[in-house]
């Protein structure tokens, strides 16, 4: 077999490793490569300090109810008074995780907010597992929250099953559609009524 004999390297690719290139082109080479690195290396360091990771006693007020922190707990924000006058209100980790189809690092959003008919500044669970009035359970059970927000039909299906413990309810759904079925009750005889 005849093999074609290798053209000799140069002795300046000898000596650095480097193609041999013009000298503008291997100075481009080599900054590049540099700025690669430095990228890179940037990157992990970044990673290695959880730059990206939500905690919720680092939240804003504004912004703490209905998040969820990085290891899947929910945000719950808190009211303390530090004496007869002033309130201080605070973000905190709950116990509560989120399900398996909620997200995790999150804030609500606006939109879901309003679909859902939930206020930002809710505070505690207590008092957002009132469910009052007509107005509010039909935003909560509306298309729009049930198919947009998973994050707020996880937390208030959550909440469902605390209450069906105690015999109500056992999910989201169930206390929809004990809404719909009780606010379809109260169409009809309004209407029954009306036309008497």
């Amino acid at each position: 077999m005849y093999s074609r004999p290798q053209k000799p390297r140069s002795t300046k690719q000898a000596r650095t490793g480097l193609p041999d290139l013009p000298s503008m082109s291997r100075a481009m080479y080599c900054c590049s490569s540099i700025v690669l690195l430095l990228l890179v290396s940037l990157r992990l360091v970044t990673l290695g300090q959880g730059a990206s990771v939500l905690r919720c006693h680092m939240l804003p007020a504004e912004e703490c109810a209905f998040a969820v922190d990085s290891s899947g707990k929910r945000c719950v924000l808190t009211e303390n008074s530090d004496d007869a006058v002033s309130i201080v209100r605070s973000c905190e980790t709950s116990e509560i995780s989120v399900g398996d189809d909620s997200p995790i690092e999150y804030i609500e959003t606006e939109q879901c907010v309003r679909a859902c008919g939930v206020h930002k500044m809710t505070i505690g669970f207590a008092r957002s597992t009132n469910l009052p009035t007509d107005q509010f359970m039909s935003k909560l059970c509306s298309w729009e929250c049930k198919h947009n927000c998973p994050n707020l039909v996880d937390l208030y299906n959550n909440v469902s099953i605390v209450v069906g413990k105690e015999g109500k309810f056992n999910s989201y759904t169930e206390l929809c559609n004990d809404w719909l079925h009780r606010s379809g009750k109260s169409i009809r005889s309004r209407r029954l009524h009306h036309l008497l």
